[in-house]
């Protein structure tokens, strides 16, 4: 997941932005899936499907001098969050669901016919999704960035996945949960198979594709969802994306696969199947597991949950599952 910071202080760009990204109070996207329809091209469509009565948020930027902004877009990735800059803040934050090049499309929405300007400055589109209001101070930002207090945003930029990581973790942004209501497994593990490494170095490993798989397990047009052990529903940023076999013991391959995760809540599930308290055994029913030193506090709590019928046990998960229970029925 890479961050892109686009400055959006007011003039045709705040029009823009009224226009195409925030129209409505009530957080719905303003550009409707039939006015994308007209100028969508063949690639669109076998790209990124859309009905008539979708709707998105659409942004675009110029290609620049010597196209320094069409080579960062280039680098956009499904996943991606945007940044929206504008007095001494950032206000708004979204996350990139598709992007084209469409010149057509550009002079429909920001062209003459709308807003009496030269569309054509915008025809690097993307698509956002999940666009939520904020107030992120600049200099909260340039704090974790080791900027200058005078820092500001004054081009459209883009971060590499570390520094990325870096800005998600001091802004708080690692629970982003973007609403999709369209299904892009097939995406998601193409990105997951992309990477050419799930660890990178800096001051600390950093997990390259935790974002991913945890996009796959919440990324979709609900809130909420089950924790796959005790099988309570929760408020998505109350879930972990549990590796199902410890993610020390992957190979770079399992890492990358989409199934090698659950959905546990922080409550209690997360901590006491990482901790080996309870398995999950060959008939995907959960067991309490005796070896381990319980209170009776622990033991009654773990009764609750003992013998629910796991919700992501299944073959494709059933190896993960049988590797973990191996491991903690040596202990």
């Amino acid at each position: 997941m890479k961050i892109h910071t686009l400055p959006c202080s007011g003039g045709q760009a705040g029009l823009n932005y009224w226009h195409t990204v925030d129209s409505l109070d009530d957080g719905k996207k303003p550009v409707l899936g039939k006015e994308l329809l007209k100028y969508w091209t063949q690639q669109d469509l076998a790209n990124f499907p859309i009905s008539p009565d979708d709707k998105f948020a659409v942004w675009g930027v110029t290609d620049g001098k010597k196209n320094i902004n069409k080579n960062k877009w280039l680098r956009m990735a499904s996943g991606d969050l945007v940044l929206f800059y504008g007095g001494r803040e950032f206000f708004s934050v979204g996350k990139v669901i598709y992007k084209t090049t469409n010149l057509d499309l550009a002079m429909y929405l920001w062209g003459p016919n709308n807003l009496n300007f030269d569309g054509v400055e915008w025809l690097n589109i993307f698509l956002i999704d999940d666009i939520r209001d904020t107030r992120i101070p600049l200099e909260t930002f340039n704090k974790i960035m080791g900027y200058a207090p005078n820092y500001i945003v004054q081009a459209y930029q883009v971060y590499d996945e570390l520094t990325s990581e870096k800005i998600i973790e001091g802004l708080e942004l690692g629970d982003w949960d973007s609403p999709i209501s369209y299904d892009k497994s097939k995406s998601l593990q193409e990105r997951l198979s992309n990477l050419v490494q799930t660890d990178s170095l800096s001051n600390a490993t950093r997990r390259l594709e935790q974002s991913i798989l945890r996009e796959h397990l919440f990324g979709n047009s609900s809130t909420t969802h089950k924790c796959a052990i005790c099988l309570k529903g929760f408020p998505d940023n109350l879930l972990h994306a549990a590796h199902i076999k410890k993610r020390q013991d992957c190979s770079e391959e399992e890492r990358k696969d989409l199934n090698v995760v659950m959905p546990l809540c922080k409550l209690g599930c997360d901590e006491l199947f990482e901790k080996g308290y309870i398995l999950v055994n060959q008939k995907g029913l959960v067991e309490i597991n005796k070896k381990k030193t319980n209170t009776s506090d622990l033991l009654s709590y773990c009764m609750k949950i003992e013998s629910n019928v796991c919700n992501l046990f299944n073959k494709d998960t059933e190896s993960y599952f049988r590797h973990r229970y191996r491991i903690n029925d040596k202990k």
